[in-house]
Order: C-alpha cells, then structure tokens, then sequence
C-alpha cells in the first residue's frame, strides 16, 4: 500500500512507523503539517493516511476535523484515515468519524500494538476495495443489460430499418448512375445556361442529396439507440429525439395507422439520450403494434410535445387500438 504518515514533530515517531510499514510492505511518504499533507494526497492515490494529533508534547498539534474532511475529498475514492491521537485528545472522535475518519489509535506508539492496528486497517482496505470492484462490476452488467435490451428492441425492428435504408438509398444510387451518364455523354460540352438537361441533373442531384439526408437521419437514429454511455447526461432536444425513435418504429407505424404529430416549442431538457430514446420508442412500438394492420385511415398514433410547466415538458403517444 501507498501510506502518507503526517506528524508535525518528525523526530519523534517518523522512523519507527516507517519500520513497521515497511515490515508490512508498505511504501511511507511523510508529511510534517496540514499544506504538505493535503498537496500529497493530491498527486498520489495514497491508500492510507496516518495522522498523528499528539497533546502530550510540545510540538504542533493537527487540526483533524477540518484535515480529515479536506483528505476526504481530495481525491475519488478516499483513502483510509486513521488518527494516532493521545487519550486527552480534545476533539471528539465522532465529529471525526462524520468527516473522513477510519479509525483512531491511542497514543503513545508502541511498534507491536500499533502493528495489531495496522494489520485490522489493511484487512478493512482490501473489503473496501473488493466492495468497489464488486459495485463496478455490477454497475458494468446493468450497463451491459440496458444496452442488451435496447440493441434487442432495435433489432426486432431491424427488417423495418433496412427497408427505410434501401429506400431512399435507390434513388441515390439511380439519380447518380443517371447523373452520371449524362456528364459522360459527348453533348455534355454542347450545352448552354438554358438546357433543359442541365435542369434534370440539378433535380437528380437534388433528389439524391435529399436521399442521403434521409439515410444519413436514420443512421443517427440507429447511433442513438447503441450507445452505451448510460450514466452521461446533458442538454438534449426532445423533439430530435422523438423524431429518431418515431424513424427507428416508422415500419411498423405505416401499416397501421396515420402518424400524427402535435408539437409545440419546447426549452432543452437534462437527460440520457439513449434512455430517453428507449423509452419513446419502446411506446411507439406498443401504440403501433396495438393497432390492426390494413385499416390505416381509420387509426391513428399521435404524438403530443408540449411544455407542461416552465420547467417540465411533456410528452404524450396515443394510439386508437
């Protein structure tokens, strides 16, 4: 382990302590007041660090209410705090415990009692590290799990995408093979501002711009329903977002019912683009698939966006199934 020992007198127990952790296989940097203590933990994740508060001499006596809570946050995660403190130690060891603190050893330094402590403190460590490793672990497979379940929504919804790809991506690929034999023809050199071929190759350009937009929309769709960044958070537009869910349902919308949208300016909300997206599409899904195929002009799915109170929009889908 990585241990920062701070005593204000560094001839009284620096090399003594130093024994026992390099005994134990720890590696000791130490301090002698609250600056250089808090400036080390600082640029080194220390593992462990011992502050010694000692009445009895006349040397300077640590703060350690306000050091412990200015180690606690220093740096994520925390190391372990343990306070080498005299018995007639003025400070109350709860206020400590509320601010940072580990644990506390009585004064004065004996290397075999202060060894007993300090192999109870390293067994306290290596739990608090397993329990972090194990709370990241977990943390990872519900990350995993969400992620599964949305890519498995997307891909129910697979053979619909395709088809909204290919679409748009025919007529790309046609008005450029078009376009193209056009310009490769030997009257191309021929023609003037007014020729009427001219204007069909600014429509077929046009036409295969507009489909690359409309391809390029649903892949920024599909990228947002496979990321996997679940804890980020930040402004996101509503209305983009269910613009890309309604893309990602939009085949399994067409056949049953007219889609209908209702939306009125909305302010920017704090949220996670994919878990919102999810959410929206996973109703849209629901509202379209309640609705019998074949009978489009007697159904519809509405989408209301609205905002429901200065800092509250409100989102509605509604089927007639």
């Amino acid at each position: 382990m990585k241990v920062l020992f701070v005593d204000p007198d560094p001839h009284a127990r620096t090399e003594a302590v130093g024994a026992v952790l390099a005994r134990r296989g720890h590696v000791m940097t130490a301090a002698h007041d609250a600056t250089a203590a808090l400036a080390a933990c600082v640029d080194v994740p220390f593992d462990l660090v011992l502050l010694v508060s000692d009445t009895s001499s006349g040397a300077a006596r640590l703060e350690l209410e306000p050091l412990c809570r200015a180690i606690t946050h220093a740096r994520s995660p925390a190391p372990f705090i343990l306070a080498m403190i005299s018995a007639q130690h003025p400070q109350s060891i709860l206020a400590l415990l509320d601010v940072g603190l580990g644990d506390y050893y009585l004064l004065p330094f004996e290397p075999e009692r202060f060894e007993v402590r300090l192999r109870l403190v390293e067994r306290d460590i290596a739990h608090e590290a397993l329990r972090r490793a194990e709370a990241d672990e977990q943390a990872r497979m519900r990350s995993k799990l969400v992620l599964t379940d949305r890519l498995v929504s997307v891909g129910t919804l697979a053979a619909g995408v395709a088809h909204e790809i290919n679409n748009p991506l025919m007529y790309v690929l046609t008005n450029l093979e078009y376009v193209s034999r056009q310009l490769a023809a030997p009257h191309v050199l021929a023609w003037d501002e007014g020729d009427e071929r001219r204007a069909r190759l600014h429509k077929a350009l046009a036409q295969a711009r507009e489909g690359a937009d409309r391809v390029r929309q649903i892949v920024r769709g599909l990228r947002t329903f496979s990321r996997g960044d679940e804890d980020r958070r930040g402004p996101v537009s509503v209305q983009d977002v269910l613009e890309a869910s309604i893309d990602m349902a939009w085949n399994e919308i067409r056949h049953r019912a007219r889609l209908v949208r209702e939306y009125e300016p909305v302010s920017l909300v704090e949220a996670n683009e994919a878990r919102l997206g999810q959410v929206f599409l996973n109703l849209l899904v629901n509202a379209a698939q309640a609705i019998p195929e074949g009978a489009v002009e007697r159904n519809e799915v509405r989408v209301i966006l609205r905002m429901h109170d200065p800092r509250r929009v409100h989102v509605e889908i509604r089927d007639t199934g």
